[in-house]
């Protein structure tokens, strides 16, 4: 019986399996035809050997982080298992997309060098996935060109699960199998040694071989054996870049030798640094045929060159802005001062210019929490154009140097990443509000827009040291902790003291204040008193502030129960800017609240719409569809959200409380298991109910112990509690906690008519008495 025909009988249920496609060191692929979802995939099965060396248990166990990355260039993964096909151990396999395409190593078996642009496409999309998978601890120790697939003109990278699987397993063991992870020809140094504490640096060594050879057409240590490649890259130095290949820029060159050095601590730390040399050496080595759209490619290029640059490509190209081109995205720009303390000025430049662009009449800005989710990463502008739906994006640096600012920015087409318009700007410090009028007038004329009635924000405050206080008090805001907001507020204070007509700032107060006591870091009483004073300041100076309307409308809702003055604040924020996340995320609450369910759904959904990555708005849309009793949306919803990030902890606390919603304890426990330690009164009110639910009593009893010990959060931990003692099925204390949350204002009482965790005290008779207090539209 054939492996093929064995492996047929053991997937028959799921898999019908066609022939075998591939083979490499570890493990042989076959094409296959998911009967489930009607789809071709590939299915790699680990060779005997490694399966029994490493356990099939500890291979699926570990292959599951690869399943949860989400990344454009990681080939995913959808399936795993073990099978028996007659071995002494069950045999792992799993199950990846078919990909419609060839390997790089076809296509360099058919082209041998490839184009310069083409190469450092690749290379770069490359190791934004290696720097993905290195930040969630992963190394990929086999990155070859046949593990490099090409489609759709884009690069993934394959086997990240054999990878994970085989770095957490004993090397011992498989060394004294005579077994060696990788490929002999792009092994580093320390590997081919047998080194076992390997880093990411293996992956940045065999990445720059493979560059070598897109560029080159031969090996950078060819030879006719495996064993004399591996003993020439010991031993000697690769041949110059350029003795082969003349048309390599010198930067390009420099680039890959780096990559290529002996020893780990000589070649790049991380692989974002060897992204980031791509981009340098890219613009450096190819412009100005093809000027590349991230401004990292820009720092250190002299101004001069740069404003020629802008100015031919403007001339060549600003006929082709297209009249559609109406949407955009300001990614944030980069901090070149080289103190990281100075990023708070680049981030406020990126807000103030966004919202500067957002008042040109037909321009569609993207919102600042969909933006930010590509700050630090370098991602192929096509895709963010898609993950954004914009037609544009901005990019920019901001380096401050005393009283000199040095600013360059460019406009970029996601169609065919070409740039429309760039510009570098050195301006004195006092210059800045000028020059965001002029960025925004000059973007607005190579979209062929009018920017008349766009004014920047800075022109609430003629005072440049207020203004600084001011980002640095947006800086800190942003941050969404006890410690940022506490800055924000002591920034924003500094900025209106010097500046006591600063609408802006007086907002920004009204805003830290109002969260600080939502959160229970602060008394709401004193919080929301302060917060209610400085928006309602905020609008005095300046009735046009969307953000200051829903400041007040925040208060009116979560303090103050009053739910038609909550409705009216924030329909005057939409009124003033439609597309205003806050207020669209705030005013789907109030909906809430009302019993409008379905409408705070469609709320929602519009507002991801206009902002498809902005993971809170993605996450309480999964809310809703739960609040709904919708959970098989609901559950679809938040693995979006953990798709875009794998890592944000609201949606895996609200996943837990789905899964408890649907008496699935043990998954709950788990998903909390995956939400930081910090994660205040929220997650430990949700654990406590999880393993109230569980018969996990005593467990439960702790939880409520530290809620009652929460001194950071103490002001909101009485609806928790109540939430436990609900579970533990004692009433009477429930009850009592509730009073108490119903006193300490307990921002979530406006959703307890549909809150899950609330479930088990509504038949109680005392409920809807309770309700009426709350006195609900």
């Amino acid at each position: 019986m054939s492996e093929v025909d064995r492996l047929t009988a053991a997937l028959a249920e799921r898999y019908q399996v066609e022939r075998e496609i591939g083979q490499g060191g570890m493990a042989t692929v076959y094409l296959a035809h998911d009967r489930k979802h009607d789809r071709k995939v590939a299915i790699k099965v680990l060779h005997a050997g490694f399966a029994s060396a490493i356990g099939p248990e500890r291979f699926l166990n570990e292959i599951l982080v690869a399943a949860r990355f989400s990344h454009p260039n990681i080939l995913g993964l959808i399936d795993s298992g073990s099978a028996d096909l007659g071995d002494p151990v069950p045999t792992p396999y799993y199950v990846m997309p078919f990909v419609d395409g060839e390997s790089l190593r076809q296509r360099l078996a058919r082209e041998r060098q490839l184009p310069i642009a083409d190469a450092l496409r690749i290379a770069r999309e490359v190791a934004d996935a290696l720097a993905h998978a290195h930040a969630h601890g992963v190394v990929h120790r086999d990155i070859k060109p046949e593990n490099i697939l090409l489609t759709g003109g884009h690069a993934l990278v394959a086997d990240f699960g054999i990878a994970k699987a085989v770095d957490s397993a004993s090397e011992k063991n498989l060394t004294t199998r005579g077994m060696i992870v990788g490929t002999p020809a792009y092994m580093s140094p320390e590997q081919a040694s047998g080194e076992r504490a390997l880093d990411g640096r293996v992956d940045i060594y065999a990445l720059g071989c493979v560059l070598y050879e897109m560029l080159a057409g031969e090996h950078p240590f060819s030879a006719p054996t495996p064993q004399t490649v591996m003993v020439r890259a010991l031993t000697e130095r690769s041949r110059p870049l350029r003795a082969v290949r003349p048309a390599v820029s010198p930067a390009l060159e420099a680039v890959v030798a780096r990559a290529l050095e002996r020893f780990p601590a000589d070649r790049y730390a991380s692989a974002a640094d060897l992204a980031q040399a791509l981009a340098v050496a890219q613009d450096t080595g190819l412009a100005p045929r093809r000027v590349p759209w991230r401004t990292v490619a820009l720092v250190g290029v002299p101004v001069v060159l740069l404003v020629w640059i802008g100015m031919a490509v403007l001339g060549r190209h600003a006929g082709s802005a297209s009249a559609t081109v109406q949407s955009l995205a300001v990614l944030p720009f980069a901090n070149t001062s080289g103190n990281r303390e100075d990023e708070y000025f680049s981030d406020g430049m990126t807000d103030e210019l966004a919202a500067t662009l957002a008042k040109v009449p037909g321009l569609r800005v993207a919102a600042r929490s969909s933006a930010y989710q590509f700050k630090g990463r370098s991602v192929d502008v096509h895709e963010i154009g898609r993950r954004l739906a914009v037609g544009s994006v901005v990019d920019g640096s901001v380096g401050r140097n005393g009283d000199t600012l040095h600013i360059t920015a460019q406009l970029v087409n996601v169609t065919d990443g070409l740039t429309l318009w760039s510009d570098a700007y050195v301006r004195d410090v006092r210059g800045v509000f000028t020059v965001q009028d002029q960025i925004a007038a000059a973007i607005a004329r190579a979209l062929r827009l009018s920017a008349r009635g766009a004014e920047h924000p800075g022109a609430g405050t003629s005072s440049l040291e207020a203004h600084d206080l001011y980002l640095r008090g947006r800086f800190f805001w942003n941050r969404r902790d006890r410690e940022g907001f506490r800055k924000a507020i002591e920034y924003f204070g500094q900025a209106i003291a010097r500046d006591s007509g600063y609408a802006q700032a007086w907002a920004g107060l009204g805003e830290a204040y109002s969260l600080m006591g939502g959160f229970g870091y602060m008394a709401p009483t004193e919080a929301f008193a302060r917060a209610r004073a400085a928006a309602n300041r905020a609008l005095t100076l300046d009735s046009t502030l969307s953000d200051a309307h829903t400041a007040l409308g925040f208060i009116h809702l979560f303090y103050d129960w009053d739910w038609s003055a909550a409705r009216e604040r924030f329909d005057q924020a939409l009124t003033l800017d439609p597309r205003y996340g806050e207020a669209r995320l705030f005013h789907s609450w109030y909906l809430v609240a009302a019993n409008r369910i379905e409408d705070a759904i469609t709320e929602l959904r519009g507002a991801v719409a206009d902002e498809p990555v902005s993971l809170i708005l993605n996450t309480r849309l999964g809310t809703m569809l739960m609040f709904a009793g919708r959970y098989d949306e609901a559950l679809a919803q938040f693995r979006r959200v953990l798709e875009l990030d794998p890592k944000y902890p609201l949606a895996h606390l609200d996943l837990a409380r789905l899964y408890a919603a649907r008496g699935e304890n043990d998954a709950a426990l788990e998903e909390l298991r995956h939400s930081p330690e910090n994660v205040g009164s929220y997650g430990l009110g949700l654990s406590g109910y999880v393993l109230a639910k569980a018969g996990r009593r005593a467990e439960a009893g702790a939880e409520i112990r530290r809620l009652q010990n929460d001194t950071a959060h103490r002001y909101a931990v009485a609806l928790p509690i109540a939430q436990v003692y609900g579970a533990l099925g004692d009433r009477d204390r429930a009850f009592e906690w509730l009073d108490r949350a119903y006193t300490d204002r307990n921002w979530s009482l406006y959703f307890c008519r549909v809150d899950p965790m609330l479930q088990s005290l509504r038949v109680d008779p005392r409920w809807e008495a309770f309700v009426q207090r709350m006195n609900f539209p």
